[in-house]
């Protein structure tokens, strides 16, 4: 294979895509491109989100009626989203298709804040 540091690098749109490469040994940042630019949620970080919801659900941390919160925070999320307001709530079953079926950005935020207290 060719070592990392004689890889040319192209560069990236920044409106668009973003990467990190980390020597897993040494923690060495090996390639970056707008690796702290804020993202919206990607379908892999949905699964999984809804992954450590079902985690939670097996561990009967969750239920399917439990009530979600949803956060200004959370409710300020970009399209695609089902439109939540601050103080609105969604049960964890609606949660999981809201995720699944409409890939829904203001509902996985709202979950990974009820699961792990922030996004």
């Amino acid at each position: 294979t060719t070592p990392p540091e004689t890889m040319l690098a192209v560069p990236a749109a920044p409106q668009k895509y973003a990467a990190i490469v980390i020597d897993g040994s040494s923690g060495k940042t090996l390639f970056e491109v707008n690796s702290t630019a804020p993202r919206y949620p990607a379908s892999l970080t949905k699964m999984m989100t809804l992954y450590l919801l079902f985690e939670a659900l097996d561990q009967g941390r969750a239920s399917k009626t439990t009530l979600i919160p949803v956060s200004d925070n959370a409710a300020r999320q970009p399209p695609t989203k089902l439109r939540f307001r601050r103080g609105e709530a969604i049960d964890v079953e609606s949660a999981i298709r809201a995720i699944v079926v409409k890939s829904a950005n203001d509902v996985a935020v709202a979950v990974a804040e009820y699961l792990g207290g922030s996004e």
